[in-house]
């Protein structure tokens, strides 16, 4: 029987094989926070970006998604993230950064998943389907007030990511008739949109993609580009306009959730099969650091 260890122990056989390099963090990385069911229960850890001094960083009150995203603040005080109570499925949190002060954010029946923060900490995009046919990005106050519907497609639309100057939302979507979206957007994409919801736009163009292709897309601390992972296997950065469009891993390996980009911009944390890895934002010293998934880099 395997033991538990076999996810991280696989990957790194498997970069090994691929020929990716696997080399020590640099310090001052900052930390990353990471779902993992340590301990018989899904929560939100933290840790070093070398992969020490892990600690608990917030205990939901019910079970994180195995691929569910959380979001932090720009500041880093808050997170958001959903969580599966007892009988009801999906709803919106917010909490301090310490797990002080928790507070439900969404108080309507419903299915709701990945949230993105506003910058400014004011306001939360994410993805619901309740008493629609299809799933739209809606954005909401902190404080659960103040709802307004961003997209209205005939088609899904999903995982929002904001701009770091908040004036922008990239966003996962399709398909659906050409007649109810942007012209030549017949297939599942990403797409980028103002945040109030006008001038939407698709950034990539790959006709054959479904659903289960994309991650969700994150913007760089400066703006400029855009990374996501396609077909589970490869992350690709691309020009916040969706040009130049590159791959970042120098081998296909299984990539379960999205990217998030450190602080500065310099290191990417990613999903490799069930576990925690990081790289140069060039693609360049793959490094595998714990069991868990869904990374994010606390601002």
């Amino acid at each position: 029987m395997l033991r538990r260890e076999s996810p991280l122990l696989a990957v790194i056989l498997g970069l090994v094989l691929f020929g990716s390099r696997i080399e020590a963090a640099p310090p001052g990385s900052g930390r990353i926070a990471f779902i993992s069911d340590r301990g018989g229960k899904h929560r939100i850890y933290s840790m070093n970006a070398d992969g020490s001094n892990i600690n608990v960083l917030i205990d939901p009150p019910g079970n994180l998604g195995h691929s569910e995203r959380f979001t932090f603040s720009r500041d880093g005080r808050k997170i958001a993230f959903v969580s599966h109570t007892s009988g009801e499925c999906c709803q919106i949190y917010v909490a301090n950064i310490d797990g002080s002060n928790l507070t439900r954010v969404t108080n309507v029946p419903g299915e709701y998943s990945g949230p993105a923060m506003s910058p400014d900490g004011r306001r939360i995009a994410f993805t619901t389907n309740r008493g629609l046919y299809y799933q739209q990005i809606f954005v909401v106050n902190l404080d659960g007030w103040s709802l307004d519907r961003l997209t209205n497609l005939r088609g899904d639309s999903s995982y929002p990511a904001f701009s770091p100057d908040g004036r922008k939302i990239a966003f996962v979507s399709g398909p659906a008739p050409a007649i109810s979206r942007p012209k030549g957007s017949a297939s599942w994409g990403i797409y980028s949109m103002n945040a109030d919801g006008s001038n939407i736009t698709r950034l990539t163009n790959t006709p054959e993609a479904n659903y289960l292709a994309f991650s969700p897309p994150v913007f760089s601390p400066d703006g400029r580009t855009i990374v996501f992972v396609f077909g589970r296997q490869t992350i690709y950065m691309m020009n916040a306009d969706g040009s130049n469009v590159t791959p970042l891993n120098p081998s296909p390996m299984v990539i379960n959730t999205g990217a998030s980009f450190g602080p500065d911009g310099r290191m990417i944390a990613f999903s490799c099969g069930e576990s925690v890895c990081v790289m140069n934002a060039d693609g360049s010293n793959i490094i595998v650091l714990t069991d868990g998934w869904s990374p994010a880099f606390i601002p």
